[in-house]
């Protein structure tokens, strides 16, 4: 029973005890009882269903509290920087990871501007953010500069989503901020190595070239050298072809002259 209808019910039982006791009523005294035990039933029947209402209740806030008590928990010990900020960028709410991050106690974040630890180069693109950041409770995810109080700038990601507010609530924005310098400064070194790896590849791609211009270089000496070489023993092959000739005369030659003495001194034995 909603408390409207137990109020309804209530009502109806004091405006018939009311008639019961008027002066002009004309009921026996035993149907005023009987009508009075009625309602002093009907009294204690309520009262029961507000009583187990009230149980209900109470149970139900009970509940509630613990889920707050769970949310304030899982906000404030979340790993991940968290802020609550009015659509101006003041912050609401921080949690203890968020403090730790911008070097400042929780306790003095709460009505602090949020551009006021954007980092100076970074604050005109942040104002500008605030000011057009839909309601439309969707997450979106930008990277800004952090300048904490104490301490070097810090490349961040902050993931944002504005949410219209409801029942007389305000505007809120809703921030998770995620540290990314030190990703960024491994994709940073990556990127260098990744330049040095090209210009050692392109090196000794040139070197590559290089050698295989020499090699073919060499290579056409080499086949010169063996067609001097091929000329050169073609040309050796034909001396001693001649040489070869030249002892077969001169072996003809010593032959025949032996032939010519014994003729000529048989000539001149004749001729004495």
């Amino acid at each position: 029973m909603s408390p409207e209808e137990h109020a309804n019910r209530l009502a109806a039982m004091h405006a018939r005890i009311n008639g019961l006791t008027s002066p002009d009523m004309t009921a026996s005294t035993e149907e005023i009882l009987e009508d009075l035990r009625v309602a002093l039933e009907e009294l204690r029947v309520a009262e029961e269903e507000l009583r187990q209402q009230n149980e209900e209740l109470a149970s139900t806030h009970v509940e509630l509290d613990l889920e707050r008590r769970r949310y304030e928990q899982l906000f404030e010990f979340a790993p991940n920087p968290y802020l609550v900020t009015d659509p101006l960028g003041i912050i609401i709410q921080s949690n203890q990871s968020a403090a730790t991050l911008l070097c400042v106690p929780p306790r003095f974040l709460p009505g602090k501007a949020l551009a006021t630890y954007i980092a100076n180069e970074d604050r005109p693109r942040f104002r500008s953010l605030i000011t057009a950041i839909p309601r439309d409770g969707r997450s979106r995810t930008v990277a800004f500069k952090l300048q904490p109080r104490d301490g070097d700038v810090v490349e961040a990601e902050l993931t944002y989503s504005a949410t219209a507010g409801t029942d007389g609530g305000r505007d809120q924005i809703r921030w998770m901020a995620r540290d990314v310098t030190e990703h960024e400064r491994m994709a940073r070194q990556i990127r260098a190595l990744n330049n040095q790896l090209e210009s050692r590849v392109a090196a000794q791609t040139a070197d590559l070239s290089a050698a295989q211009r020499l090699a073919q270089e060499l290579f056409e000496k080499e086949q010169e050298a063996r067609r001097a070489a091929e000329a050169s023993e073609a040309q050796s092959r034909h001396v001693q072809k001649l040489e070869s000739i030249g002892v077969l005369a001169g072996g003809i030659a010593h032959d025949f002259n032996n032939l010519l003495h014994v003729v000529l001194g048989n000539a001149d034995i004749a001729l004495s």
